[in-house]
């Protein structure tokens, strides 16, 4: 790859792709919908470094990997000092990419350099917010070598990290784009079992769970509970007649 590209200049095209995905990232950033995507495992959290600073971490990782590595531990020093020390003044998506180019055209293996800095990349971003600790955009970079190359090649010869900084965006955004259509889906499929649960209550009627699941047609309880019962209770659609008991054998269901 040669001498990686340390600079980069912020080009609007670059102010823009942040722009877009903090604004998707709003989108998904609160706590119900956070909850949805773990809950339903629709993102996955992948390797994240306890430090993703820690230079002498990132080779030992670089090594379970492949046994033999190149030396590049006083260019790997002063890449993850710059990082840390940047923390304070640079934007975390900026960071986090101009990082994860920098460690992939650095990188010490002779395959699988960009998958071990898209995890360093990531554990920057993670802290900054949730979801990017659980957001799989690194399968669609790994999953789009041609772009991916072409966009670090671009980096390289020009000497300008930009080229790389908008393909991983771009990428970040459309991993945003797909987490927002799986939660419409989630929501989706709620609203139609929630419908199927209130159809078969009356009002003013309680219910036990067993009562709920025999009239639904299930034949598990914990499944009726955490398909039905719990989501219509989170939505405020129906109430239990022991709120402080949740798993009291003498619990009931009210439609509300």
């Amino acid at each position: 790859m040669g001498q990686y590209a340390s600079n980069f200049a912020i080009t609007n095209p670059i102010l823009g792709g942040v722009a877009t995905i903090m604004e998707k990232v709003g989108a998904l950033s609160d706590s119900q919908a956070l909850s949805q995507i773990k809950e339903r495992a629709m993102l996955k959290p992948c390797f994240l470094p306890k430090d993703p600073f820690d230079p002498v971490g990132y080779l030992a990782e670089a090594k379970t990997r492949e046994k033999t590595v190149k030396d590049i531990s006083p260019l790997l020093k002063k890449l993850f000092l710059w990082a840390k020390k940047s923390q304070a003044t640079m934007n975390p998506l900026l960071l986090s990419a101009v990082f994860t180019y920098m460690l992939t055209a650095l990188g010490p293996l002779k395959k699988g350099n960009e998958e071990l800095a898209l995890s360093y990349g990531k554990a920057v971003l993670a802290p900054y917010r949730k979801i990017f600790g659980y957001l799989p955009y690194e399968k669609r970079v790994l999953s789009n070598p041609k772009a991916s190359l072409k966009a670090l090649h671009l980096s390289s010869d020009s000497g300008d990290c930009g080229p790389y900084i908008l393909f991983l965006f771009d990428q970040i955004a459309g991993a945003l784009d797909d987490a927002r259509r799986g939660l419409r889906s989630i929501t989706k499929e709620q609203t139609e079992l929630e419908k199927k649960l209130l159809s078969i209550m009356r009002p003013k009627v309680s219910y036990s769970s067993k009562e709920i699941m025999l009239k639904l047609g299930l034949k598990s309880r914990v499944a009726t509970k955490r398909n039905y019962l719990e989501p219509a209770i989170k939505d405020g659609l129906i109430k239990m007649t022991l709120p402080s008991k949740i798993n009291s054998p003498l619990q009931r269901y009210i439609k509300k």
